[in-house]
């Protein structure tokens, strides 16, 4: 019970929820808006609409600790691929710090996970082979525009898919391990901690065992929760 309590009051615990929430957000916003567009875009009839779709699932099926580490090394302050076109192009690379500015680190996480986007993609993908489209054709004889088409009509019939990536998501942040211990390592100063990289971190002591396992506890349950959560709101789905 020491544990839980000593858990309980530390702030850099809950910053670590925090942020686990916050990456969430990020990523389920772009999933459902960028995911989104691509999808519907990508399931025209535009020439190359394959190749463009293979490319941005790329990332998904890539290891996570294969972009991160490539990330890291472009975003790298003295001789990252960013700082060397932005100083190419007249910029002033000077206080672009992107690692170890707290604002900078967040944005910096921001890109990474936003373009991890292939999974949306994919949900939205599916789910738009399901829709008649004789509904889309109707909805054109009508006068109905192409924002229109996007935001009226087959943005609501994909509510499906909607759920689903936001449940994921959710879960997906805690496994998102690799990607910020091998970016900022949770820093700098705990700005972009999870709640991998705060376990992690007590566990490499080796002397708070008791600690990390109050801690995986939580997370744990945390996870459970959302787990049971999602398979209720794919049953409802698949029932409705």
């Amino acid at each position: 019970m020491n544990n839980y309590a000593r858990l309980l009051t530390d702030p850099i615990f809950y910053k670590s929820i925090f942020n686990n929430l916050v990456f969430s957000g990020v990523v389920i916003l772009a999933g459902v808006t960028l995911g989104f567009l691509f999808a519907v875009l990508l399931s025209t009839n535009i020439r190359g609409n394959r190749l463009f779709f293979a490319i941005l699932f790329l990332p998904s099926i890539v290891p996570r600790a294969l972009i991160a580490t490539v990330f890291k090394e472009m975003l790298e302050f003295h001789s990252g691929t960013v700082n060397a076109v932005l100083s190419f192009m007249g910029m002033n690379v000077q206080n672009l710090t992107w690692l170890t500015d707290p604002g900078m680190a967040y944005v910096s996480v921001f890109t990474v996970l936003i373009y991890m986007i292939g999974i949306p993609l994919l949900y939205y993908n599916a789910e738009l082979t399901t829709i008649d489209s004789s509904i889309f054709e109707s909805a054109q004889l009508d006068g109905a525009n192409f924002p229109t088409l996007i935001t009226k009509i087959i943005f609501p019939l994909v509510k499906a898919s909607h759920k689903t990536i936001v449940i994921s998501t959710l879960l997906a942040t805690f496994r998102m391990f690799e990607v910020i211990f091998l970016l900022t390592s949770g820093g700098p100063g705990f700005t972009t901690e999870i709640t991998g990289t705060y376990i992690y971190r007590f566990t490499r002591r080796g002397s708070d065992l008791g600690y990390v396992s109050a801690a995986a506890t939580i997370i744990l349950v945390i996870a459970l929760f959302l787990s049971v959560l999602q398979i209720k709101l794919l049953y409802k789905s698949k029932k409705n």
